[in-house]
């Protein structure tokens, strides 16, 4: 039997190009400076330069610049006693952050499930991130109901039903400041851009408990949201009904029913009301 050679051009080629694209992808300082900061986190003991240069096989100097960044944004401190570095509460409050996120979507999940299989439409599950509303569970309906959008989309607050729960739970202060960091534009011939109007719809879904997107930010496309509150009060996330406009609009007040119901069990899961 014959002996067959593989060379690395025949057998490597695509995936040494596969290898190339993703290192030109890498920022090499990024790289450097989130090995750094995984160090100090991950480490048993303080951190000394000395010790990170040499498992990390980066120069002290780099180190250096890299602890005294993350010591500058809060994530990293020095003992000035002993000159070794930690990380900070700051990191914990944002691993809390994600990990919240996640156990939310875990609590919700069921839930807007059979949301979706009683109202008949799409259901959507979003957080407010950074001033988005952004999806982080999602149930699709079946049939001419189903409206498709991605976990992880983000969208104004101003235009979506969930993102209009998030500002009419705001307080003044942080509404405010709101308003005035931001520019209302158009998504749709339907979307409030008077600043007057917006406040106006605002207080009606304060009363009412609930939202109603009309085309706000997609054509075609409506629907109801409610707030989901946390053990302290909070509004922490939100639910929406979502489907083609005629149908949402024809049954809102079965839906907005349903929405305040089914987001009332999950806040009673946080522990609100209890």
């Amino acid at each position: 039997m014959g002996i067959v050679v593989f060379s690395n051009h025949s057998l490597g080629h695509t995936k040494m190009k596969e290898i190339k694209e993703k290192s030109s992808l890498v920022i090499q300082s990024v790289d450097k400076a989130m090995r750094v900061f995984e160090f100090v986190c991950r480490s048993e003991k303080d951190a000394r330069i000395v010790d990170i240069s040499k498992s990390l096989g980066i120069n002290k100097a780099t180190v250096y610049r890299v602890l005294r960044t993350f010591v500058e944004i809060g994530y990293i401190e020095q003992n000035t006693d002993t000159d070794r570095y930690r990380a900070t509460m700051k990191v914990m409050a944002l691993g809390n952050h994600v990990m919240n996120k996640m156990e939310i979507r875990t609590l919700a999940s069921g839930i807007i499930k059979e949301l979706c299989e009683i109202s008949g439409k799409s259901v959507h599950f979003s957080v407010n991130d950074n001033n988005k509303a952004v999806i982080i569970e999602k149930v699709e309906a079946l049939g001419s109901n189903k409206v498709s959008f991605h976990i992880g989309r983000s969208s104004e607050l101003y235009s979506t039903g969930t993102g209009k729960v998030f500002l009419a739970n705001m307080p003044l202060n942080e509404l405010q400041s709101y308003l005035t960091s931001i520019t209302l534009k158009a998504h749709t011939p339907m979307t409030i851009v008077d600043p007057t109007l917006l406040k106006r719809n605002l207080d009606e879904i304060q009363k009412s408990g609930f939202a109603i997107d009309r085309q706000e930010n997609n054509v075609g496309i409506s629907c109801v949201a409610g707030p989901v509150i946390d053990y302290s009060g909070k509004v922490v996330a939100a639910v929406a009904v979502t489907g083609p406009s005629s149908q949402v609009e024809h049954d809102i007040p079965k839906l907005s029913q349903l929405i305040l119901e089914y987001c009332s069990q999950i806040s009673f899961k946080l522990g609100y009301g209890r």
